[in-house]
């Protein structure tokens, strides 16, 4: 399974429709995997899991869970992955950090402000493309706009 993983995945799911089951891995561990039984689940009727929470807690995938669901670990986490990523020399390697961290806290501030309707965790997040890219006027605007959105400012 390691030959196939993706640099960044959160779930790797197999189907087994013969035997009914779907074995998921989380966050690129393909030691640990929980297995659901398809027929058992259907017999619950209509329901929710939250996958991260059926994994051991010392997981990575846990862990970026935990870390997701916190506005100040966001902040914190961007803040110094960015922070390593000043150490590129190479400029066109550091412009795609730039913009995969950008891409990154973009999703998360607007899952956060319309999944999980946080406005306060959201701004915060949003803020923090502004304070590591100054330079970002996409992301002022995006900002801007929802600020309007909310009656804030």
């Amino acid at each position: 399974m390691n030959n196939f993983q993706q640099e960044i995945t959160q779930y790797t799911t197999i189907y087994d429709l013969e035997e009914r089951k779907i074995r998921v891995y989380h966050y690129q561990n393909f030691d640990t995997f929980i297995e659901l039984d398809l027929t058992q689940e259907l017999k619950k009727g209509e329901h929710k899991l939250i996958i991260p929470e059926l994994f051991p807690k010392n997981t990575k995938g846990h862990q970026y869970y935990q870390m997701y669901n916190d506005a100040d670990a966001v902040v914190k986490h961007y803040e110094s992955l960015w922070e390593n990523g000043t150490n590129i020399k190479d400029d066109k390697a550091k412009k795609v950090l730039e913009q995969r961290i950008t891409h990154a806290i973009t999703y998360i501030a607007t899952d956060w402000a319309y999944t999980k309707k946080n406005n306060e965790g959201a701004i915060k997040i949003y803020k923090l493309i502004i304070k590591l890219f100054p330079e970002n006027q996409d992301a002022k605007k995006i900002l801007e706009k929802f600020l309007e959105t909310q009656g804030k400012d």
